[in-house]
């Protein structure tokens, strides 16, 4: 079960390789840079590349992962040389926090396909990324929950009075959330399945064509893990 399971997670190979664009537009986080996922004028193309070359295969996991079982580079290293993918990545429950003080969690959204996608108000590209997020947010099995860091309730409930949006919002103010994901870039988007089942990061603002053609290989590797499952 497992080695099928595993040949399942590489049809998306093919697929999100076809999907590498060759220039990236984020809005730099004014906190301190985290490596991980910086998106720079001059890195933009590797990070976007390593991630979807990595999670297509299996072999790679978000920043959250690797804090909580302290994965190093030389153990990422080994993995990759095997014949075989490892297990997948499925993330634990945490806390978000809503506009108005009420905590949900990421489990909340078990059997949606979330887009977990961090943001800000004074972010340009995040301006011309959320009309998108919010027309994907009201389709069927697919859920947004845009995570505003570094501000406050106010100032995000005046952004989305004035835009009229009608996603699932939620505070980061300290950016204690941005920082267990490695986010140093607006927008940056994080792709997890219905069982939360860790898929894809990708830092910076999604297209039309990049994400349709992201959720179409999405699709097709779901349908694939329920065939052999």
């Amino acid at each position: 079960m497992i080695k099928s399971f595993n040949t399942a997670k590489k049809v998306l190979i093919p697929v999100l390789l076809l999907l590498l664009v060759f220039s990236l537009t984020a809005c730099q986080s004014s906190a301190n840079p985290s490596p991980s996922v910086e998106a720079n004028a001059n890195g933009a193309n590797d990070t976007v590349e390593n991630t979807a070359e990595a999670v297509s295969e299996g072999d790679s996991k978000p920043a959250a992962s690797e804090s909580a079982d302290n994965s190093d580079a030389e153990g990422t290293e080994t993995a990759s040389d095997t014949s075989e993918a490892p297990e997948p990545y499925y993330f634990d429950d945490f806390e978000l926090t809503a506009l108005n003080g009420d905590l949900k969690s990421l489990y909340d959204y078990e059997g949606q396909l979330i887009i977990l996608n961090f943001w800000a108000t004074w972010c340009t590209y995040c301006e011309q990324e959320m009309p998108l997020l919010n027309e994907v947010h009201q389709r069927d099995g697919i859920k947004v929950v845009a995570i505003d860091v570094g501000e406050d309730a106010k100032t995000v409930q005046d952004y989305i009075d004035l835009y009229g949006y009608d996603l699932d919002f939620y505070l980061d103010e300290n950016s204690a959330l941005a920082s267990m994901f490695g986010v140093s870039a607006f927008p940056t988007s994080i792709f997890i399945g219905p069982d939360f089942e860790y898929y894809y990061s990708y830092p910076g603002m999604l297209t039309d064509d990049y994400l349709s053609q992201l959720l179409d290989a999405i699709e097709t590797y779901q349908s694939t893990k329920n065939d052999v499952q």
